[in-house]
């Protein structure tokens, strides 16, 4: 049965979880593709030429992103940009956060909205991990960390041009370890994250993750994340406060 919950962490994984000792990549800036007419498209080379052989959807479903300030940032992305965000902003921890196959209490202030019909999650470093770090930019800019991908289940499927791809199969079979599994938890909806260690073979030295979000529960109705919700609750927050929500 393929259920989130039955899930062992790193079951399956055949490469030892073992501390990464690679160099940081090169900053990627995230208005830097903003403006591209063929935004979010634009971001795909960025997983060369591993997205390929894995058969990746033409554009990523989310961006991943890393700041100095979350609020500060939303404040301006939305300020410059029409029709990003609005954005909800919450802090807390997962539910679950298991990093290199060590489980860890990791906190950290996070906003998600849509821009041109892609999410769009904008994370500060926080406290208990290092996982959004190799991408904080000291001047202040924010910078892609990964690139998200929606699949369902364990075997992390999806059906493309008529084809279901198993995405776990594919990247487990080709040797890239999982950098994390997180549990998180908003607004009713529950997301089960997988973060692959795909630096090595994708041009902008990024990991490549994927997305299950479920309703209510953990094995809930699968869905998206809705637009409709984040913005409802953004919009609220930014006319009666507090403008962070503490999640958890």
């Amino acid at each position: 049965m393929d259920t989130l919950s039955q899930e062992t962490p790193f079951a399956m994984n055949a490469v030892p979880p073992t501390a990464l000792t690679q160099p940081a990549p090169p900053l990627r800036y995230f208005d830097d593709y903003l403006n591209a007419p063929d935004f979010p498209r634009n971001f795909m080379p960025l997983t060369e030429p591993l997205g390929t052989r894995l058969g990746l959807p033409e554009h990523p479903d989310e961006l991943g992103l890393v700041c100095a300030n979350v609020e500060k940032s939303v404040e301006e992305l939305q300020n410059r940009y029409p029709g990003m965000g609005p954005f909800f902003i919450g802090q807390g921890a997962p539910e679950r956060f298991i990093e290199l196959g060590e489980s860890k209490h990791f906190e950290t202030r996070v906003a998600f909205g849509y821009y041109r019909g892609t999410l769009i999650e904008i994370a500060e470093v926080g406290h208990g991990s290092d996982f959004f770090a190799p991408a904080l930019d000291p001047g202040g800019r924010v910078t892609v960390h990964h690139l998200g991908f929606y699949a369902r289940g364990n075997n992390l499927r999806r059906r493309l041009n008529g084809e279901t791809h198993y995405f776990a199969d594919r990247l487990y079979g080709g040797g890239h370890r999982v950098l994390a599994r997180a549990l998180v938890s908003a607004l009713g909806f529950l997301g089960r994250i997988t973060v692959f260690d795909t630096t090595a073979d994708t041009e902008g030295n990024i990991p490549i993750e994927f997305l299950d979000f479920r309703l209510l529960w953990e094995t809930g109705i699968p869905v998206p994340l809705p637009n409709w919700a984040l913005s409802a609750v953004a919009r609220y927050q930014m006319k009666h406060g507090p403008r962070i929500y503490t999640l958890g």
